[in-house]
């Protein structure tokens, strides 16, 4: 018996791991599956499958015969399945053309039949594409004649190569929609043998009655109703262009199977009449959601379609519309979402129970954030990682990990791993958010009353991933270091983190090696807690690669005391020697007699704009009043703010006007200089230096 339990197992996992190889969801709610993913034997497994059927009440239950525990026709079920979830991919190389493929010459005849958990070298078989391979079932393909033709990997990429998609993407989009038409195939008949093994085994009539005769789902044939003809038809009058539906078939391929109107009212589709077809869903939005509400022109609700397929489907379609309904209410304008079009495809491709939940947590009393600020910042760009961990977009199911081969060939193989492929992957993750929302309410309430952080909404506006922080591994180490090590008193901490919060996410042993650096370049332990109260972001700085560049660049122009400097511009350590130090210096010489001393005496210097003060003061002083620069010294050119400047040492009364108005002549000036240097830089395309050619022609 345990012999027979691993054959099962394993071709549960051969089954399952194929569809979501392939991006398909396995919803098979089969009973004896759900008891073996909880753990239970397969007696007790397959032994509650006989009463799926018969469960009206406990007196019926306890009179009727059950199906055996594992017999040889549920494993050779289970081995045809297999066989059947084969699928054929279309043998499309770069030497074939768009009339190969729609012609049916027979190049593109041949299809190669391959295995999706098989070897990419692996030996491949090619066959006609008239011809029945042997490892389909005959009965099967000829039932499913009309669908073997429209949504054959084949079909597809045929008709999407005569829309001016490459091959490679075609190709893609092809094996997506067949994939996803068989797994759909496969869940009915699975289904359908369940339900009739049951019924047969209660009624004492043979077993193999069920696989002489395997009868195909009428719900399944019913799903197969619609024509992809009419799917492409609809979509490329729309305005898709054939890129647009290779992206939206392989991101999506259940919109190609979508009805649509001129076959909805099909004797198959009568009696779902109340079903949406292709066209409401892409009316709704594309030109409702996405044109209307959104204000986005055609070509951007085009890529948005092409990023965010899902939206065609109704679920996906009606999950948008709830997000930015919810986001309007909260603040977002659509003027704001239009701006920002790179990110509303992640954005509406969250879950609108996630965000609601988010929202509530913001709103509690953990966070206290206005209501009003609660859109805007979940809008920004810089919100996407808390986001991705409080309300992750639901992942693709081609995207949720798969069984390894050692586990398929039985090496490693257990309820555990089946348990976790079948119903646990949702559930964990959905436990995994779930304690993360318990983290995030502790640090919040720590942030609060330990450290005393009231204005816990802006700070979050401001580093969002604050909450993120692990209270004991990094918020206490970070503040202990502060408090302890560079000496700022505990009343102020809470204002150096309001200032800049992001030291709590700071790596301590980072910030330990920045102290001691300045400690070696001489700053005191007095002066190291005024300058990181006054400057936190020099605890972000990189010693190698901000530090030690502008402590070389000083030590060679002369300035000797480092720590006096250091600690009269601390913010000095974070500027660039290439684009602010070497430039500034430079000018300094040519305008100063003594510039080390002048800089000794103001270290400030540095912290001023070359071109829009330094250089503007000083050739006003130069070229407009006539006076020399050598009469003033740098720190009485550069302290006083325009109006105090030009009234106390240009000696303008006219309240400042006459240097303002020198200013905005410069700075037109040099905007009309730039204009004239991208224009003499710019090279004219060939196109367009040919066309000229031909005119003079």
């Amino acid at each position: 018996m345990a012999i027979i339990e691993k054959e099962v197992l394993k071709l549960l996992f051969l089954l399952i791991s194929e569809k979501y190889a392939y991006g398909f969801k396995t919803s098979l709610r089969i009973p004896q599956i759900g008891a073996i993913s909880r753990g239970v034997g397969l007696q007790e497994s397959f032994s509650s499958a006989s009463s799926i059927n018969q469960s009206k009440s406990l007196n019926e239950e306890s009179s009727i015969t059950k199906a055996p525990l594992v017999d040889s026709s549920l494993l050779r079920f289970l081995s045809e399945q297999r066989n059947l979830t084969r699928v054929q991919k279309p043998n499309i190389t770069k030497d074939t053309t768009c009339s190969d493929i729609a012609g049916g010459s027979e190049k593109v005849g041949a299809v190669t039949e391959y295995s999706p958990n098989e070897s990419e070298n692996m030996t491949i078989k090619t066959t006609s594409r008239f011809e029945k391979s042997s490892n389909i079932d005959m009965e099967f393909t000829e039932s499913y004649g009309s669908f073997a033709s429209q949504y054959s990997a084949e079909n597809i990429a045929g008709r999407l190569l005569t829309m001016g998609v490459d091959q490679e993407c075609a190709h893609n989009a092809g094996n997506r929609v067949q994939s996803h038409a068989l797994a759909r195939i496969t869940r009915q008949r699975i289904r359908k043998y369940l339900h009739n093994r049951d019924a047969l085994w209660a009624s004492g009539s043979e077993q193999t009655e069920l696989l002489d005769k395997p009868d195909i789902p009428e719900k399944a044939k019913n799903e197969f109703s619609c024509d992809v003809e009419n799917v492409f038809t609809y979509l490329s009058d729309s305005g898709l262009s054939g890129n647009d539906i290779a992206a939206i078939f392989t991101h999506t391929p259940s919109v190609a199977m979508t009805t649509t109107n001129s076959n909805a009212l099909s004797p198959e589709n009568l009696n779902k009449s109340s079903r949406e077809t292709l066209e409401d869903i892409f009316t709704k939005t594309y030109f409702g959601l996405l044109c209307q509400t959104l204000k986005l022109r055609k070509y951007d609700a085009r890529k948005v379609l092409r990023t965010c397929p899902g939206l065609l489907t109704k679920r996906g379609s009606k999950s948008a519309d709830e997000v930015v309904s919810m986001l309007i209410h909260v603040g977002v304008q659509p003027n704001s979402l239009q701006r920002d079009k790179a990110s509303i495809p992640i954005l509406l491709s969250r879950s609108p129970s996630s965000l609601f939940r988010l929202i509530t947590f913001l709103t509690s009393d953990d966070v206290r954030m206005p209501f009003h600020n609660i859109g805007p910042f979940i809008r920004r760009n810089s919100c996407s990682e808390f986001l991705d961990s409080v309300a992750p977009i639901p992942k693709l199911k081609s995207e949720i990990p798969s069984i390894s081969i050692d586990e398929i060939e039985g090496k490693h193989l257990n309820m555990q791993s089946l348990d976790y492929l079948l119903n646990q992957y949702h559930e964990v993750a959905e436990e995994e958010t779930r304690n993360r929302y318990k983290e995030m309410s502790k640090t919040a309430i720590m942030l609060r009353t330990d450290i005393g952080l009231q204005n816990l909404g802006g700070i979050l506006s401001a580093y969002p991933n604050i909450l993120l922080l692990n209270t004991e591994c990094q918020i206490s180490p970070v503040k202990n270091f502060l408090s302890v090590e560079i000496g700022i008193k505990e009343t102020d901490i809470c204002k150096v983190l309001e200032n800049f919060p992001y030291l709590l996410g700071e790596d301590i042993n980072k910030m330990k090696n920045i102290k001691e650096h300045l400690v070696g370049l001489g700053v005191g332990q007095d002066d190291l807690g005024i300058i990181i109260r006054s400057f936190p972001s020099l605890l972000k700085l990189d010693i190698e690669n901000d530090i030690t560049p502008v402590v070389q660049f000083l030590l060679s122009i002369g300035i000797t005391d480092l720590s006096r400097f250091i600690t009269r511009l601390p913010p000095i350590l974070g500027y660039s020697v290439k684009n602010e130090l070497k430039p500034k210096w430079k000018y300094l010489q040519s305008v100063c007699k003594y510039p080390k001393f002048e800089l000794s005496r103001f270290p400030a210097y540095f912290s001023y704009p070359l071109q829009r003060v330094i250089m503007n003061r000083y050739e006003y002083l130069l070229d407009v009043k006539r006076l020399p620069a050598t009469l003033f010294s740098v720190d009485e050119i550069l302290r006083y703010g325009d109006k105090d400047f030009a009234m106390k040492i240009a000696e303008d009364k006219d309240d400042g006007l006459n240097y303002s108005q020198y200013v905005a002549k410069k700075s037109s000036m040099k905007r009309i200089k730039s204009t004239k240097r991208r224009t003499r830089n710019y090279t004219k395309p060939a196109s367009l230096r040919n066309l000229g050619t031909d005119r003079n022609r």
